[in-house]
């Protein structure tokens, strides 16, 4: 009887929250009846701004409540209030859709999170990255500002206080700005400090082309959330990101940036695609970056400490000209980046090396695995550079990769220290590296489509590769979750050979693909760590 009472109680405590959710709407200005019940009879942005229209009671944004907004707005939307971890406050697109338009303003934020919690922004539809360019919910005509003091954000939270934040399917687009900005932030900021439990996905931001690029960082997302969780922080899956003159993704400790793609990230000089700053427990995999220069992935460590636990996999780079993977630790002669971890990314071809480390601070304990490094065109550069103090994992971790004979050095393939080496030369080092590495270049479906998957007929990557599941079970699926191996061995790069079919994806990067195509799924966030070799 006690339980049958307990079981009721808690059917009348959902029953009673779901009840009483309701549908809350808001426009520029008020119409009609101005009591929120549809577009026609629409609160006001300035009411949507009013920290009295939030709580509590009929008619009030509260917990599970959803708003929709009608039409174009031209203010700034300032959320007053929290949801709940089961009842989150949900802000989407009415059904003639929603469009914050900043028009060019500078300094200026479009919707600021305002220290609040359990908020998701999500206009629904929209995938860009998968050739839907059809967003209900946009901000747009975005500006960069005048100095670095002074940008412009379509999203904001920066209090420390946010945290359990969602924002899915929005469009957010402008131009203009100055390139020669040495931090220029702009598009999306989110600081979540300890909190986290940030997801951006299935959004697309992006310049007007390759010649009127938007003049600011496309996404920030900073957490410290002191586990060792690479998602609890920020998770960051399904963008595209194209045509910024600055960075494409920031991110610091305990995140995720996986299956984004990045296009025509380049202009400032310093234009990093993919950027895991000062943070441990970092992971970047399953991105393709296409078309950009500068360094398409870095890794660094402003700090003059320990930095640690970095993955990259499963990434496919295509830019000349530009950097591969860079490691930087920059701040000072104590500044360490630790248990680095790169493997099964396939590098097509850079101008400069496909893994540079930095020469300052310390990069440790490197294990670089089953790669392919493609052609480097820039005769100043071989694939693989690394400094002195750069130590390896263990003596069985730098092996395993292919090296483009295209390359504008070839047969040098790496410089460790003041040393160049062919790959004969790295073997006869002690221990020896490179026992099983190859050169050569790799047989792919279709290079000139963009499409790397290993063609059938490839005998230098398939089949040829370590099985790495003991010691990182992470890399046990390829960049379109078909698990390895397929063959009679693990593949190298990014891409498994699908020994069922023809050896080609129906989706290559950069590809339009539906949702029932294998290369769509992939929201897998995974557990990097506690999987690291016995040195």
């Amino acid at each position: 009887m006690i339980w049958r009472i307990i079981i009721i109680s808690l059917a009348c405590l959902v029953y009673h929250s779901a009840a009483f959710a309701e549908d809350i709407y808001f426009g520029q200005s008020a119409a009609g009846a101005n009591n929120g019940s549809s577009c026609a009879n629409q609160l006001s942005a300035a009411a949507f701004n009013t920290a009295g229209n939030w709580g509590a009671g009929a008619g009030k944004v509260s917990a599970g409540d959803t708003v929709y907004l009608c039409g174009t707005i031209t203010g700034r939307l300032n959320v007053q209030a929290s949801g709940n971890a089961g009842n989150v406050i949900t802000i989407t697109a009415a059904a003639g859709g929603a469009t914050l338009d900043m028009q060019s303003t500078s300094n200026f934020v479009a919707f600021s999170f305002n220290a609040f919690q359990y908020i998701t922004v999500d206009g629904l539809t929209g995938d860009a990255r998968a050739g839907n360019t059809t967003y209900p919910f946009r901000v747009i005509n975005l500006a960069p500002g005048v100095t670095d003091s002074t940008p412009s954000f379509a999203f904001y939270a920066n209090t420390g206080g946010e945290g359990h934040l969602a924002i899915r399917h929005i469009e957010i687009t402008g131009s203009g700005g100055s390139s020669s900005l040495t931090n220029q932030e702009g598009g999306v900021y989110l600081q979540v400090a300890a909190v986290g439990d940030v997801e951006f996905s299935y959004n697309w931001i992006h310049g007007v082309n390759a010649g009127t690029k938007l003049n600011t960082t496309g996404l920030a997302c900073w957490s410290a959330t002191g586990t060792t969780s690479y998602t609890d922080g920020c998770n960051i899956h399904h963008n595209l990101i194209q045509y910024m003159a600055h960075d494409g993704i920031r991110a610091g400790s305990n995140a995720s940036l996986h299956d984004n793609d990045l296009t025509g990230v380049d202009g400032s000089g310093h234009s990093d695609s993919l950027l895991c700053q000062s943070g441990n427990y970092c992971a970047i995999y399953n991105n393709y970056v296409y078309s950009s220069a500068d360094q398409n992935i870095y890794i660094n460590n402003l700090d003059n400490s320990y930095r640690g636990h970095l993955r990259i996999y499963n990434n496919v780079i295509n830019s000349d000209p530009g950097f591969g993977i860079v490691l930087d630790a920059e701040g000072g002669a104590s500044s360490v980046l630790d248990d680095v971890v790169i493997a099964h990314n396939t590098f097509y071809t850079q101008s400069a090396s496909a893994l540079r480390v930095v020469n300052r601070g310390q990069v440790t304990n490197l294990a670089m695995l089953n790669n392919i490094f493609g052609t480097t065109s820039d005769i100043s550069y071989r694939s693989v550079e690394l400094t002195a103090n750069t130590t390896i994992m263990n003596s069985s971790s730098w092996d395993y990769n292919v090296y483009s004979t295209a390359s504008a050095n070839y047969p040098q393939i790496a410089v460790w220290g003041a040393s160049q080496y062919t790959r004969a030369q790295l073997q006869a080092v002690s221990p020896a590296r490179e026992t099983h590495g190859a050169v050569g270049i790799p047989t792919y479906v279709n290079a000139g489509a963009n499409d790397f998957h290993l063609a059938s007929g490839d005998t230098l990557a398939k089949n040829t590769g370590v099985n790495l599941s003991a010691p990182y079970s992470f890399l046990t699926a390829d960049k379109d979750g078909l698990s390895r191996p397929q063959g009679s061995a693990w593949d190298i790069g990014a891409y498994e050979f699908d020994q069922g079919g023809s050896g080609q994806s129906p989706n290559p990067p950069g590809a339009s693909y539906t949702s029932g195509n294998r290369a769509s799924t992939g929201i897998r966030p995974l557990a990097h760590a506690g999987q690291r070799p016995v040195r």
